[in-house]
């Protein structure tokens, strides 16, 4: 009440407020070519918040991502984006109020920006003298070595008429001209000039402030100083950061220097240029996102499975998807025998993550991406020569063990990690056995008469044979080199090397970028094992300063920042044509969005038995507990279901009744859908319920 009171005169305000309200002060609309005083400060504060991206977090919480990150990529080279030489010309012609919009307007406008630049060149002056309405100022100075102070107009002359280029000069204002005539023209000192404590270096750090990278050859030409100490003051200005010396620039490999605060404006400019404009998309979007990235349903041939391969790879899912699912979700026509040939002839291998967990890669990738192989030393002691290939007999019978028991020690090495084979062949036909080697032995109080007895020991000695056999294929240990016998004793190993550690972190963010397009805290926490975020984030964001990946929003309802590949986000931006593929995948699949945290009902647990349909880029189908459960969210009569139902045989499996329970929730026999069913699969009904005898 005080400062209304006594600081504002409130009567005439309510007074001026009642004539506006009835017409007695008239309004008007005018458009200017620059913002009110008012507006500039709103606009310079949106620009500094969102053109040039500060990272300074807007809730109090603390922030994952390290507040000074683009602060500490200025002065580390390993980290630090080069800028393209366009955003370097942009934000010059801005600092120097060359662009469109910002040259100075008025003579006293150009005086004071002459007084507020220091120096500046002739040829840039020329640029903002045209744009000047009245006469030069005489503020403004030409300074030029063996030449006497001019003062006034004497500039524009030249200018105007386009005159031969002379000796190279600058211009200061007339309260700085004794001062820089004398630092840097070598003039001795006038009478009546002001004390200015500034020196050379100090005024080549406020000249420096207006450019963006320059090599040493160029600054030498901007700045009028002799060589030599123009060279010493660059050193000192390094070696007290003030200056940054580096490749700066896109394309060129010469070192340049940059005023440090100016290359991180740059680094924030390019960066916010950078940032994609898609609209974000609902959660329920992501799936057909990623089925499209992955290009599912392409034809299947060599080169296109080691496509699959590289997007897939490190990825770790129970054995039943990766026998099966993993490639037919993806190829059209897809035979298993495709999947040998690949790993036999370009290096595709697998490797035990957990019981009858495996994951796929390549030999020269896979060390990095699969989990570390828990050591299994009564295994490795099997291994005469640790680099060479053994078959399953010929381990155990160096192992002396009873059959059954070396199978279960042998498996446990599998599913370690330590054990590898250089085939699939292993792993489908111990998925068929359920890796037992054979089935149980025959009940001898059974076998009563002679055929029987004669049955039994055929059955005997087929059982010695594949116990014998053991599993097909040639085995060897994952790491061929033992560990020392004194390993125990050995001193503690290194800290490990933090470029090491970073770049390693890269290429993790590259291999789930590959697999999803885009990556955020949800995607890699439900990989899990080596993709820990806390490392991912770090590397992407720095990935994100050189232009590797965009940051955004692109998908609501996900936590976290999310990154993309710019191939990504053309992708989300381009329309979408077939609206009305349909795709299938499995729930562990890295297309389903189980897992996710989503709230999303309609989504089944993420198990292997389960299974998702996709029509027009929705959730249509699901199939729960190898079909005995089916929950479908199309009506009865919606071509959609035919469009998914054509796939259903295989996804329920071969060889084996399925009986389906219920369908939405309902008893099976009792469901509307039957027909659409049935018009793919061969049921049959009876009073307890529905089953599928055979596939079409």
């Amino acid at each position: 009440r005080a400062c209304l009171g006594d600081e504002f005169d409130m009567p005439a305000a309510r007074e001026a407020l009642a004539d506006l309200e009835t017409g007695a002060i008239a309004t008007s609309i005018t458009e200017l070519s620059a913002p009110t005083p008012f507006a500039a400060g709103i606009a310079f504060d949106q620009v500094s918040r969102y053109m040039y991206a500060d990272d300074t977090p807007e809730r109090r919480a603390p922030s994952a991502l390290s507040e000074d990150l683009i602060r500490q990529a200025v002065h580390d080279q390993r980290l630090r984006p080069s800028i393209a030489p366009g955003a370097i010309a942009d934000f010059e012609s801005k600092a120097q109020r060359t662009a469109a919009g910002y040259a100075p307007q008025h003579a006293d406008d150009l005086a004071e920006w002459v007084k507020e630049r220091v120096l500046i060149p002739e040829a840039e002056l020329s640029a903002l003298v045209a744009n000047v309405s009245g006469d030069m100022p005489d503020e403004i100075i030409r300074l030029a070595r063996g030449t006497n102070l001019m003062r006034g107009d004497s500039p524009r002359a030249p200018f105007m008429r386009g005159a031969p280029p002379r000796a190279p000069a600058w211009f200061v204002h007339a309260e700085d001209a004794a001062h820089v005539d004398r630092m840097l023209f070598d003039a001795p000192g006038a009478p009546g000039e002001r004390d200015d404590p500034r020196d050379a270096m100090q005024l080549f750090t406020e000249f420096i402030r207006f450019y963006g990278p320059r090599r040493r050859e160029e600054l030498r030409a901007l700045f009028p100083l002799e060589p030599d100490a123009l060279d010493a003051i660059l050193a000192s200005l390094v070696d007290s950061e003030t200056l940054v010396e580096g490749p700066l620039v896109q394309g060129s490999d010469a070192s340049h220097f940059c005023d440090a605060e100016n290359l991180e404006t740059l680094i924030r400019f390019q960066r916010a240029a950078r940032r994609a404009t898609v609209e974000p998309q609902p959660a329920r979007k992501l799936p057909a996102f990623i089925a499209a990235w992955q290009r599912l349903g392409a034809e299947a041939s060599e080169s296109r499975l080691l496509d699959v391969a590289e997007q897939l790879r490190g990825f770790i899912a129970p054995l039943p998807f990766w026998l099966d699912d993993a490639w037919r979700s993806r190829l059209t026509g897809f035979e298993p025998e495709m999947l040998s040939q690949t790993c036999a002839n370009y290096g595709l291998t697998w490797r035990g993550a957990g019981r009858e967990l495996i994951t796929f890669g390549f030999d020269d990738e896979l060390e990095a991406m699969a989990p570390a192989a828990s050591e299994a030393p009564a295994i490795m002691a099997l291994f005469a020569d640790p680099a060479a290939r053994y078959t399953f007999a010929q381990l155990m019978d160096a192992s002396g063990m009873d059959a059954d028991a070396f199978n279960a020690l042998f498996w446990k090495a599998v599913w370690a990690g330590q054990v590898v084979s250089d085939s699939v062949l292993p792993l489908k036909v111990g998925a068929a056995q359920r890796f037992r080697l054979a089935g149980a032995a025959p009940n001898r109080r059974q076998a009563a008469s002679a055929s029987d007895r004669h049955r039994a020991r055929h059955r005997a000695r087929a059982r010695a044979g594949r116990v014998a056999r053991g599993w097909p294929g040639n085995w060897m240990l994952v790491s061929a080199v033992p560990p020392p016998e004194d390993a125990a004793e050995s001193p503690s190993p290194s800290p490990p090397n933090p470029i090491e550690t970073l770049e390693a972190a890269k290429d993790l963010s590259r291999v789930l970028l590959d697999r999803y397009g885009i990556v955020n805290r949800d995607l890699a926490a439900r990989e899990g094992g080596i993709f820990r975020w806390r490392d991912l984030f770090r590397a992407l964001r720095i990935m994100e300063l050189s232009g590797e990946v965009v940051a955004g929003l692109f998908f609501e309802d996900l936590a976290g920042p999310q990154f993309a590949l710019p191939g990504a986000t053309r992708e989300l931006g381009r329309p979408k044509t077939d609206s009305q593929a349909s795709f299938w995948v499995n729930a562990v699949d890295p297309i389903a969005p189980t897992g996710l945290g989503l709230d999303w009902e309609a989504l089944p647990q993420r198990r292997v038995q389960n299974h998702l349909g996709f029509h027009a880029g929705e959730l249509a189908f699901v199939v729960e507990n190898s079909g005995k459960r089916l929950r479908i969210h199309l009506q009865p009569d919606d071509p959609g279901i035919d469009a998914l139902a054509i796939h259903l045989p295989p996804i329920l499996g071969t060889g084996r009744r399925v009986v389906i329970e219920t369908i939405n929730d309902l008893p099976a026999r009792q469901s509307p859908y039957l027909e659409a069913l049935g018009r793919h699969l061969d049921l049959a009904h009876d009073h307890r319920g529905v089953y599928v005898e055979r596939r079409v």
